[in-house]
């Protein structure tokens, strides 16, 4: 499986660190989460980062290390920040280098796990427990496009079996072709 990584896309929240670790285990390859990189990349936290260089400077470090990540001979399962796969050609990059698949959830799913977090996530401040919903349908609105570019797209909400086993029996199928 050399230098096949699997790629998962999707909004915050979605599930993708969660399902990625598990699926990881299942390979046996390594877990990445392309935040935890930029993070130890720039040596604090990302809200640090949106504050003091913006969110395009954010862009051009997620970019280069998405770029880095994807060029590594070793397989790995990658989780993106929700918005990676919708900026600097992001999804078309993940398209030609690996297998993605978007994870994809529900509003109120999505405003649940993420209420709790609007302090932590750059892209929600100023957002409130009443205002989220509608702020992630509109971000919703303008992501999918991108999102859905991906190899297959998985609902964890919708599977009646477990979406690590189908996303890994579908990952496995894909690399045995490439």
């Amino acid at each position: 499986m050399k230098g096949k990584t699997l790629v998962l896309v999707g909004y915050m929240g979605s599930g993708k660190s969660y399902v990625g670790k598990r699926l990881a285990k299942q390979l046996g390859i390594p877990f990445v989460d392309l935040d935890d990189l930029i993070v130890k990349d720039q040596g604090c936290p990302i809200t640090k980062i949106f504050e003091t260089k913006g969110q395009d400077a954010f862009r051009e470090i997620e970019h280069r290390l998405l770029i880095e990540q994807l060029s590594k001979a070793e397989p790995a399962v990658l989780a993106t920040g929700g918005g990676a796969p919708c900026f600097m050609g992001n999804m078309d990059l993940i398209k030609s280098q690996s297998f993605s698949v978007f994870l994809d959830a529900d509003i109120p799913v999505l405003a649940k796990r993420l209420e709790t977090e609007i302090d932590k996530r750059p892209i929600l401040h100023g957002q409130t427990r009443e205002t989220l919903p509608g702020f992630i349908e509109a971000k919703m609105r303008e992501r999918r496009p991108f999102y859905e570019l991906a190899d297959c797209t998985i609902s964890i909400y919708r599977l009646s079996q477990n979406p690590v086993a189908s996303i890994a029996e579908l990952y496995l199928s894909w690399s045995a072709e490439n």
